[in-house]
């Protein structure tokens, strides 16, 4: 059995670079959803122009595909914050145990 410090101190690195990289994973999706729904918004007018049940069509798929990347978009941003708040706990635990 290891002891408890060197555990929580291992944690806590792990969750904190966990986070770390959740993080920026999360800020490259936020970048890449602008440009998929402005290329979006510019294949909806073209497709509305080809006919409404194009359009229609063209709208639902559209929204399928923003709304997934948006729940994609808050699960990661959801596990990036549990990661912080898990390497919190480890640290808090460090500090405890010193």
């Amino acid at each position: 059995m290891q002891a408890p410090l060197a555990y929580y101190e291992r944690l806590s690195v792990a969750q904190q670079s966990r986070a770390t990289e959740l993080q920026r994973r999360y800020d490259r999706l936020a970048i890449v959803r602008l440009v998929v729904f402005f290329v979006a918004l510019a294949l909806l007018i073209l497709a509305w122009s080809q006919g409404v049940w194009v359009g229609l069509v063209s709208t639902g798929v559209t929204a399928a595909v923003l709304g997934w990347g948006v729940r994609a978009h808050q699960r990661i941003g959801q596990a990036a914050a549990r990661a912080r708040v898990l390497g919190e706990l480890a640290e808090a635990e460090v500090r405890s145990l010193h």
